[in-house]
């Protein structure tokens, strides 16, 4: 039986190409080559909800289900354990100069602005600076083990 370890984390995913993805009912959204970092927590269990978003196919149901459409997972940057740090994480991230805000997508449950940023260039652990809301980072690649799971699998 999987332990069901909650925790915080940020999707790295990268746009190859030019998109435009409908958005739930908030119309299109147009998607340019780059990077995107979304910010959730799952503190019913981590892993169950990353394997769900790298997973080819799921019913939409977030926003950033729409946004996995026309992009890649290559990284999850990840701490386990409390408390939720999402909306922490989100307003780090907007101080940071390579990212910059993408919509209002992630936050319609709390007051951040959005918990999707976009940057230029591979993100690099390393621009978060010693924010103590990250605290002990980690970093997963899909495709690799999930760290203290067992489970090879990467629900592709």
């Amino acid at each position: 039986m999987r332990t069901r370890l909650p925790g915080t984390y940020m999707l790295i995913l990268r746009a190859p190409r030019s998109a435009s993805v409908r958005v739930g009912s908030g119309g299109d959204v147009s998607v340019e080559p780059g990077w995107y970092l979304y910010v959730g927590s799952a503190m019913g269990g981590l892993w169950q909800r990353v394997r769900r978003h790298v997973a080819s196919e799921k019913r939409l149901r977030w926003h950033i289900d729409y946004l996995l459409q026309v992009t890649q997972v290559e990284e999850v940057w990840f701490r386990l354990g409390g408390p939720r740090a999402e909306c922490d994480w989100a307003r780090a991230l907007a101080r940071v100069e390579q990212f910059s805000p993408f919509g209002a997508m992630g936050a319609s449950d709390c007051a951040c602005r959005t918990h999707v940023y976009r940057c230029e260039r591979k993100p690099d652990p390393a621009w978060l600076g010693d924010d103590p809301s990250f605290g002990e980072l980690q970093r997963w690649i899909p495709g690799t083990p999930i760290p203290g799971d067992g489970d090879a699998g990467d629900g592709r």
